[in-house]
């Protein structure tokens, strides 16, 4: 056999010939198509399993091919048809390889498509990046030395992440206290915008599973380091009870006429015996 060019890097080869028909867009097969080959360096790239053209642009990058799965995802999600890699496509839209073989390898693939090809592959070191924080466990520490060696408001000992306070608002002394709050108080903190009351009760509900509304009060709240007990459970020396539901006035009223009728009924049953 004389030498077609190879299906996906477009030189001339001798191998692993196969042949490709030319289809008009309705599909029909026109003529007698022509041949390709797979030279032995793109046979590695394994052409019978999916993901052909990933491999090709990864070699086209020079990156390593096992990484195929990731980077289809990183390709298809930055819009890049690597298909366009393929001196051949096999499809209507190729028909390449009825030209001959070229020159080069991947010649085909101008600078317009290189640059595509990376910014694919830019998609694929931020996928890694995320992956790999998503992925890795941060193993929780106590608070920085120098400090209080606990949460200053709910008592943990350890977290993934501690935010440094300063405040008079804990203690209620008058002295300014120099303390970290562990990462779920520290949300909370966030979204309060200070320490103080409504932080130490909307934390303290949140932890017991009672959801915090504004205006809602816990009496005699402590944080954890006014309380002199030593670091443990988050809130561990605070018993919140779930509120009673709301009831509208008429409901309350008739509430209250049943608890009545009730006591009334039993004082009736008292008086007669």
């Amino acid at each position: 056999m004389s030498a077609v060019a190879c299906q996906v890097c477009g030189l001339a080869t001798d191998q692993r010939p196969e042949r490709r028909l030319v289809r008009t867009p309705a599909g029909v097969a026109v003529g007698q198509g022509y041949e390709v080959g797979t030279c032995d360096d793109c046979a590695a790239l394994d052409p019978a399993r999916p993901g052909l053209a990933v491999r090709a642009a990864l070699r086209v990058l020079g990156k390593e091919e096992a990484d195929d799965v990731l980077a289809a995802k990183a390709f298809e999600e930055a819009g890049v048809d690597v298909t366009e890699v393929l001196y051949d496509r096999g499809d209507d839209r190729g028909g390449r390889g009825a030209r001959g073989p070229q020159r080069k390898a991947f010649a085909h693939v101008g600078a317009d498509g290189l640059a595509a090809l990376r910014l694919g592959y830019a998609k694929v070191l931020d996928m890694r990046v995320h992956a790999a924080t998503r992925d890795r466990a941060v193993p929780p520490t106590a608070p920085p030395e120098g400090h209080p060696p606990a949460c200053v408001a709910c008592g943990v000992a350890r977290s993934a992440g501690w935010a440094t306070v300063r405040t008079k608002a804990l203690t209620r002394g008058p002295d300014f206290l120099d303390g970290c709050v562990c990462s779920t108080c520290a949300e909370v903190l966030r979204d309060v915008g200070a320490v103080g009351a409504t932080f130490l009760e909307r934390a303290a509900m949140q932890a017991k599973g009672i959801d915090w509304v504004a205006g809602a009060r816990v009496p005699g709240l402590q944080a954890w380091v006014a309380t002199g007990l030593p670091p443990g459970e988050p809130w561990g020396w605070v018993d919140l009870a779930l509120p009673e539901p709301e009831m509208d006035p008429l409901a309350l009223l008739r509430s209250q006429v049943a608890d009545l009728q009730r006591e009334v009924a039993v004082l009736r049953e008292a008086v007669a015996r």
